[in-house]
């Protein structure tokens, strides 16, 4: 052990002197260094001088073949890395979707809510109707038999929206009725339809109501006496008159324009023969009971339900859409997901919109048929036609509308079938929206743009 050990010191003090020696020499000076250095191999060894530079020979042979060797392995270690990288940037480079709508929450700004033509229910002590039709009236009606001598008190009040018509009628046959109104500015008037005509439409008259605030209350009350009226406001006389063209058989309640008001108390009373009241009505509000029908005449509603965007339309024949801003050109695919749930057979799907009078709506029917429709400048130029090629609507089973784009041209399919290919007709896609026709309801659960 101690002589390899000191065979050691001396081979490493031999390599570092000519190490040092080598430093020092120039070219030539090192070449008859290693001449040299032969020589004395062969000096010291029972070698010849040939075996001597045939061993070198071999030696320089094995280190110029590991050298090539190692530069192959850098080389390849470097294409490694570089096929390594050409996939991490194709990953990070790779297109990732314009937009991936899964319809969880409304962060785009879809719209919501209810548009209905009026809404009577029942809340908190009060029967609340809401109208939301500029110069329409709508009521709710209660069949009744009523005495030559009765009286009629309803208690009301305004609680939001327009200064339209509010208060009861009595109705005849034939569309035949005596109305007597309020207004949320306090107003107040009366009129007679007969025969399709305004037979008495008297004046709005001004400081007989409590003007409307929300929470203030009036009391309208009419007596009736053979023919013969008197009609009060909070208990002070606006008018008498004759009332004879009418025999009622019902009364109702009515709201007119875009108001909601609440009724609190409708009461009907006779007197007998002994002036003793009797009461035919009292109506609290407090539930439906026997002379009510609370309703919404729904024309349509949005909402976000169980991660998807649950659409209904209830006009015949009419559209809505919702739609968010996303200008598009060039080369894009678009894909919808939706679900039909239930309703008629009308048109639902995909828009790509311009604006209202330009347009190109991508449709599908309940009973798997699709097609296109494009609107330009308020009317429409092409209406293909349907073709069934999707999956027909259970309220269960969903389809996938998938649009691709290319320049001014598309092709539209339906679950990977193709159904026709057009072009844009030059219309800027601005925004993209979703549409439902008819009476139904859709439900939308995925939009996805790459």
């Amino acid at each position: 052990m101690e002589q390899d050990r000191e065979e050691k010191i001396l081979e490493e003090i031999r390599k570092r002197v000519l190490a040092a020696d080598n430093q020092k020499r120039t070219g030539d000076e090192k070449e008859e260094l290693r001449h040299a250095t032969r020589e004395a191999l062969s000096e010291v060894t029972s070698l010849s001088r040939e075996e001597v530079d045939l061993i070198a020979d071999q030696v320089r042979t094995e280190f110029r073949r590991k050298k090539r060797i190692m530069s192959f392995i850098s080389a390849g270690v470097i294409l490694v890395v570089l096929f390594a990288g050409a996939i991490v940037a194709k990953n990070i480079l790779k297109p990732k979707p314009f937009l991936d709508e899964t319809f969880d929450d409304n962060k785009r700004g879809w719209a919501t809510g209810e548009v209905f033509n009026y809404n009577r229910y029942f809340q908190n002590g009060e029967y609340i109707f809401q109208s939301n039709k500029d110069r329409w009236c709508y009521w709710d009606t209660a069949e009744i038999s009523l005495p030559v001598r009765y009286t009629i008190e309803l208690k009301s009040r305004w609680k939001t929206g327009t200064y339209g018509e509010y208060g009861f009628m009595l109705l005849g046959i034939s569309g035949n009725y005596f109305t007597f109104q309020l207004q949320g500015d306090g107003s107040a008037s009366y009129a007679i339809r007969y025969k399709d005509k305004w037979a008495v439409d008297a004046k709005w008259m001004q400081g007989y109501a409590n003007p409307g605030d929300g929470n203030v209350f009036n009391t309208q009350k009419v007596n009736f006496n053979k023919g013969e009226y008197e009609y009060f406001i909070n208990d002070r006389l606006l008018k008498k008159g004759r009332f004879d063209l009418i025999r009622p058989t019902s009364v109702a309640i009515r709201v007119c324009g875009e108001q909601t008001i609440g009724f609190d108390n409708l009461k009907i009373t006779t007197k007998d023969l002994a002036g003793k009241e009797i009461v035919i009505m009292d109506e609290p509000f407090d539930n439906s009971g026997t002379y009510w029908s609370p309703h919404k005449s729904l024309l349509k509603s949005q909402e976000f339900k169980d991660g998807r965007y649950v659409f209904t339309a209830n006009k015949k024949g009419w559209c809505y859409w919702s739609s968010i801003d996303m200008p598009l050109e060039g080369k894009y695919d678009i894909r919808l997901t939706s679900i039909w749930l239930k309703g008629e057979k009308a048109n639902y799907g995909l828009m790509l919109i311009e604006d209202g009078n330009n347009y190109i709506s991508f449709e599908l029917q309940n009973d798997g048929s699709s097609r296109f429709t494009v609107y330009k400048n308020g009317k429409y130029i092409k209406i293909s036609t349907h073709k069934k090629l999707g999956n027909p609507g259970d309220g269960l089973i969903s389809n996938l509308q998938h649009v691709k784009v290319e320049g001014s041209a598309f092709k539209y399919y339906v679950n990977d079938n193709h159904v026709e290919s057009w072009s844009l007709e030059n219309i800027k896609v601005k925004k993209v929206g979703v549409r439902v026709c008819g009476r139904q309801s859709v439900a939308f659960d995925r939009l996805k743009i790459e």
